[in-house]
């Protein structure tokens, strides 16, 4: 190869009249805009009006160099599924398009005529950045009508898989990102003025619009960004061809002499991935690759955004929410954050209060209640027994004879017997009586019963033990 030419797109090109020279054109135009633009103001006696800006651009920047086979209007946007988009600033389209215009109303661009949209804005604060990045994010909720047969090659060739929505993502969120391009217009934000050149504003700004989008949306995808943010002295590009970035961000900001040049270059890639490839009987193809590879790549200070996979942030979102048994659902902040014990530690510590109170509710029992033996009361007549005396009487308490031997039921006078309940000490099947159990709940006795039936008085008389009627082998 002889020196001082080199080979880019398999086209031999002299290296000193390399793409430098559109980007020297670019920057002639940016300094001609700026001109017009304070000159239209001076004309005016004020700032530069949302109007006047918007026709200087066009005259300055587009007419210039816009193919005849594409117009510049204004209006809406619309898909095959009657989406509609809002109204765009500036709308480049074909001509070979039908347009639907309503009287009275904006004009109705077709999605697959419409080559890109721009955003203008005389003076760009916080107000007008939002506005115009709220237009920009419209563009993203249409789709193209895209056969579905070469979506599916596409989507093999970068190895994407389908999603529970039926959409195509990758494993890199990145590269989900790009394949949602593919189709579509681009959008642009043109500002006269605005942030100086301070791009540590404009990334500030771009991640707070980027935040509240986030409030009403799932993971935010680049085809409802803006491919290029140019204004006063700095600008954001967004992550894609020809100047893409490694990490998986949404933009990339800076500063630069003549921002409008980025603007244009994306409009030029537009127009030709348009032209036809083919080459003719020469060899000679009729696209403009190698003009555009000249273009200096701009200086990256801020990075702003992630890249996500969509439905990710709503996947997120649903891990921490927590469906009650009557099918509410409420949000549980993530466990990083929480001050509060965990759901789990809160059942734990319900299932060790609820052992701890059986535990005791069974030890109560257990001495309550003692061992069945002949002659004492059964369980339900000493609860009866209980519910028929006053609270500040004691009731009988029957004890055993010294010699052991079954005292008979009958023997007790009938003023000291307690009401039995047929039901719970006479056993209707076999005709027997039920064992009685004493009851031995802690108490001063009043009377007591002899072997002969004698009642007498046994205030002072030591309470006797509960083991006292059994013998030293456990028999009774």
């Amino acid at each position: 190869m002889p020196e001082g030419f080199r080979i880019t797109n398999q086209t031999i090109w002299r290296e000193e009249d390399s793409g430098m020279k559109l980007d020297e054109w670019a920057g002639i135009l940016a300094r001609q805009l700026k001109s017009e633009a304070e000159l239209v103001g001076s004309r005016a006696r004020s700032e530069l009006y949302q109007d006047s800006a918007r026709e200087t651009f066009i005259r300055v920047v587009l007419e210039p160099f816009l193919p005849g086979s594409y117009a510049i209007g204004s209006g809406r946007i619309i898909d095959a599924a009657g989406r509609m988009s809002s109204p765009q600033d500036i709308v480049i389209y074909r001509r070979d398009f039908p347009q639907f215009n309503m009287p009275g109303d904006h004009t109705v661009f077709v999605y697959e005529s419409v080559l890109a949209t721009i955003q203008i804005s005389a003076k760009l604060v916080r107000k007008t950045f939002f506005q115009a990045m709220d237009q920009c994010a419209s563009m993203g909720e249409l789709d193209p009508a895209i056969d579905t047969s070469i979506m599916r090659t596409l989507a093999g060739k970068m190895n994407m898989q389908l999603d529970a929505r039926h959409n195509y993502v990758h494993a890199d969120p990145l590269n989900t990102c790009r394949f949602n391009l593919i189709g579509r217009p681009q959008s642009f934000i043109y500002a006269f003025t605005g942030f100086q050149t301070s791009e540590k504003q404009l990334a500030e700004n771009l991640g707070k619009w980027i935040d509240r989008y986030h409030e009403d949306h799932d993971a935010l995808q680049m085809k409802s960004l803006p491919s290029v943010i140019a204004t006063q002295g700095c600008f954001a590009w967004r992550n894609t061809t020809p100047f893409a970035i490694k990490e998986r961000v949404l933009f990339g900001v800076g500063n630069d002499q003549a921002p409008l040049r980025l603007l244009i270059l994306q409009l030029l890639h537009l127009l030709n991935r348009r032209l036809q490839n083919t080459s003719d009987g020469y060899g000679i193809k009729s696209n403009i690759a190698p003009y555009l590879a000249g273009f200096a790549r701009p200086s990256f200070s801020e990075t702003v955004g992630r890249a996500t996979n969509p439905g990710a942030r709503q996947a997120a979102k649903t891990s921490t929410t927590k469906t009650s048994p009557a099918g509410e659902q409420h949000e549980t902040k993530p466990q990083a954050q929480s001050t509060t014990p965990t759901d789990n530690t809160r059942v734990q510590e319900r299932k060790a209060r609820t052992a701890k109170l059986v535990a005791l509710s069974k030890r109560a029992a257990d001495e309550k209640v003692a061992p069945t033996a002949p002659g004492t009361n059964a369980p339900g007549e000493a609860s009866q027994m209980d519910s028929q005396h006053k609270p500040d009487q004691q009731p009988p308490v029957i004890k055993a004879a010294k010699d052991y031997s079954k005292p008979s039921v009958s023997a007790i006078p009938q003023s000291s017997r307690p009401a039995v309940d047929s039901a719970s000490s006479t056993d209707n099947t076999a005709g027997t009586k039920a064992p009685l159990i004493q009851d031995l709940t802690p108490r001063k006795p009043e009377a007591t019963a002899t072997s002969t039936g004698q009642v007498t008085e046994g205030t002072n008389r030591p309470k006797p033990s509960p083991l006292s009627m059994f013998n030293d082998d456990g028999e009774s």
